[in-house]
């Protein structure tokens, strides 16, 4: 594919967007299909859920630490085609336990492809990169929005209709960023792959950092 000098702001958006569709139909879907269809406690439905908030936690912390190593294109295309072949298994796998496994793995492939978006968004022009960030927020709680939506409406349908749609969303997505995600790795990353280096914060940074996470952990703990 012909390699690009910078992703335009307009992929980034829809980028994001498809992917929030995909993960919206897990959070509804989850607890009353186990509970109801599988049979299985809350606890249990609870301890998956939990499973797949880990994997996506622990994509993200690995694909913030290679971006700047790798190559952000193939990353890209990874993570879609990770999840676009999980979302095709659970077609014909949803049942105990390939439905709880592969939820981990859609999981993890979710974070790892929300950490490459917010990398890639602050690789635009610097003058644009509170409106692009401001846009792909917009676009992520809309994807949330119309997919907790479309999932009320095709669960009546089957489970098999369901996960049919999330694979073809993610298909077009992957034919999307093969076109259009191809970009000169220096241009989105502003180093060489080979001379990544670790940056170490400051001492007050760290502690800011880390009092705003532990924060808005406990503000998520209590939320949920």
């Amino acid at each position: 594919m012909a390699q690009k000098q910078l992703i335009k702001t307009p992929w980034l958006i829809a980028g994001q967007f498809m992917n929030n569709i995909g993960m919206s139909f897990i959070w509804p879907l989850t607890t009353i299909y186990m509970h109801n269809v599988l049979g299985k406690s809350l606890t249990e439905t609870g301890i998956v859920l939990m499973l797949n908030s880990v994997a996506n936690v622990l994509a993200s912390t690995i694909g913030g630490r290679i971006f700047d190593r790798g190559n952000p294109y193939h990353l890209l295309l990874m993570g879609i085609t990770l999840n676009g072949l999980a979302n095709f298994a659970l077609i014909f796998f949803h049942g105990w336990p390939w439905y709880p496994m592969l939820l981990v793995v859609t999981g993890f492939a979710s974070g790892w492809l929300n950490t490459m978006f917010n990398a890639l968004a602050a690789s635009v022009p610097r003058d644009k990169v509170r409106r692009t960030f401001t846009l792909m927020y917009l676009a992520a709680n809309l994807g949330v929005v119309f997919g907790t939506m479309l999932v009320g409406i095709v669960y009546s349908m089957g489970m098999a209709l369901l996960f049919s749609m999330t694979t073809s969303l993610f298909v077009i997505f992957l034919i999307i960023a093969l076109f259009e995600y191809n970009v000169d790795s220096s241009n989105v990353t502003g180093v060489d792959p080979r001379q990544g280096q670790d940056v170490h914060l400051p001492r007050a940074n760290f502690h800011i950092v880390w009092t705003f996470f532990i924060s808005l952990f406990i503000i998520w703990l209590l939320y949920e």
